[in-house]
């Protein structure tokens, strides 16, 4: 290695500074050289650590400070940001004490929480809107519920862009008891809730509203039903409206043609049921002509409530409303099984039971022997049961053996333990067994 004559007997190392025809000192940094008052100069030519470098084989460094990843022997092409540029964006956790417990309030108790969205899915035809129309006149007026609670009175927001509100909405709440002067409706036709959101926050704000009705959900929402991540985020949108206000959000939507569980039969992903804390079905009945169900599919807040049927009525002008006939022992997975294809063995089982029982009652092992005779299955048997409104009790004697009777026989009326059961059954007897509203 050949050096300059003033360096004779000295190592390369040993090169830390030099003097610049102007006498300033250099220092080497990396491939350039910053001059002792703090100033960048041009970078030397070749520095000496790189000519030692290259001479042990390594090769050249950029520039470019080492990463804390590189430092510890990670590799060069980590790309985990630095902990310093990670922005947290307001995200903590916080102890559960900072959340403290509030009671769920309901505007139909049990049934219609506040502060979220509930579903009502059904087919076309299955009178889902006069049934929600229903809901909203008995929240007007602080009414009572069919199944004896008392409404939670207050305003009542409709957004419906299928019927007129003059020739339709107008005169099925008149036809309902409505309170006109606590029901609103908006002066357009549709308000897109996937972006015009914070118009109907700032209208909803003016006054205190207990329920809001979007009538149907989906043309409202306008977001790709089948694309779960769509759905996800504007649902995500109408969950907080209900939250923030403190208000009952009722959607309603249509049923798919497909068969299967209730939950999995509503139009579109299952984003929609997800967003929902609570949900529900409404059909016809499987065996009972000319009654509907309303049927809790999914409850987050408590147990599912019993399923309740009605029927649809005239008045005097010929418009219609909802008359509630009582609880139903049925399910909503019930109301969307295959078992509603086929209702002739069903209207057979009860046609036998009622021959077998219109007498007075009968013992069960003699009706189940006679039931098995004609092909009646114990399972269709035990529904017909169900749907009648068959009692049973033991009969105590040399025999001990347990007898069938319907609601209006003898034994209900001999017995009053049995008259109470009777009356409190939850059940809705087809024909003139179907108990009528007070």
């Amino acid at each position: 290695m050949r050096h300059d004559s003033g360096s004779e007997g000295r190592k390369p190392e040993q090169f830390e500074a030099e003097v610049t025809e102007t006498g300033k000192e250099v220092v080497e940094e990396g491939d350039e050289q910053r001059s002792a008052d703090g100033q960048t100069g041009a970078p030397a030519t070749p520095p000496l650590k790189d000519f030692v470098a290259k001479k042990r084989g390594r090769p050249k460094k950029s520039g470019a400070a080492p990463t804390s990843s590189t430092k510890r022997g990670g590799s060069a092409l980590s790309t985990r940001p630095r902990r310093k540029d990670i922005k947290s964006d307001g995200f903590r956790l916080v102890g559960i004490y900072n959340f403290p417990a509030t009671k769920v309030e309901w505007v139909w108790h049990g049934y219609i929480p506040l502060g979220t969205l509930t579903l009502v899915s059904g087919d076309p035809g299955v009178s889902k809107s006069l049934l929600v129309t229903d809901i909203a006149a008995i929240v007007s007026r602080g009414g009572v519920f069919p199944d004896g609670s008392t409404a939670r009175r207050g305003n009542v927001a409709i957004l419906n862009n299928e019927d007129d509100p003059g020739r339709v909405i107008m005169p099925r709440l008149k036809a309902a008891g409505a309170d006109p002067a606590h029901v609103f409706l908006p002066s357009t036709d549709c308000i897109d809730l996937g972006t015009q959101l914070d118009i109907l926050e700032r209208e909803l704000s003016e006054r205190k509203y207990e329920l809001l009705i979007v009538d149907p959900l989906t043309s409202h929402l306008r977001a790709n039903s089948n694309l779960d991540t769509d759905v996800r985020h504007k649902m995500a949108g109408i969950t907080d409206l209900a939250k923030s206000l403190d208000i009952a959000v009722i959607g309603v939507r249509h049923n798919r043609k497909s068969g299967g569980r209730a939950i999995h039969r509503g139009h579109g992903t299952v984003a929609f049921s997800a967003a929902a804390r609570t949900e529900y079905t409404v059909a016809e009945h499987p065996t009972i002509p000319g009654i509907r169900v309303l049927a809790c599919t999914k409850n987050n807040y408590a147990e599912l409530p019993p399923s309740l049927a009605f029927t649809v009525e005239q008045n005097g002008d010929g418009n219609a409303y909802i008359r509630w006939q009582g609880l139903v022992d049925i399910s909503a997975d019930e109301l969307c099984s295959t078992a509603k294809k086929d209702p002739p063995r069903m209207t057979e089982a009860i046609n036998f039971l009622r021959s077998q029982l219109k007498d007075g009652p009968c013992p069960t092992a003699e009706v189940e022997a006679r039931a098995m005779e004609r092909g009646i299955s114990p399972a269709t048997l035990r529904r017909a049961r169900r749907d009648l409104g068959v009692l049973s009790k033991k009969k105590t004697g040399k025999d001990n053996h347990y007898i069938l009777f319907l609601p209006d026989s003898s034994e209900c009326v001999d017995d009053p333990g049995e008259k109470k059961r009777a009356e409190t059954s939850h059940r809705v007897p087809p024909g003139s067994h179907v108990a009528q509203s007070t």
